[in-house]
């Protein structure tokens, strides 16, 4: 009984993350993206600290895995 609202709740929480990961990607992209990372840092979305802002961009804009995936995804 409880196993199909598990996999609902898990199911709208991996929306939630891949949808605000897509949001934060655009507005990297829109601030300087990969062509001036420095003017990204710069310019945190009104929703995140600055502090907070530059660890998601370690971590998730910058691996080299994040741009391999990134670019096959792209082809």
């Amino acid at each position: 009984m409880w196993e199909p609202l598990r996999a609902d709740i898990q199911a709208d929480m991996q929306r939630a993350y891949r949808d605000r990961k897509h949001d934060m990607k655009n507005h990297f992209d829109s601030v300087g993206g990969y062509h001036d990372v420095e003017r990204a840092r710069r310019c945190p979305t009104t929703d995140w600290s600055a502090e907070a802002w530059n660890k998601m961009i370690d971590l998730l804009f910058l691996t080299d895995e994040y741009r391999r995936t990134s670019e096959k995804n792209k082809i």
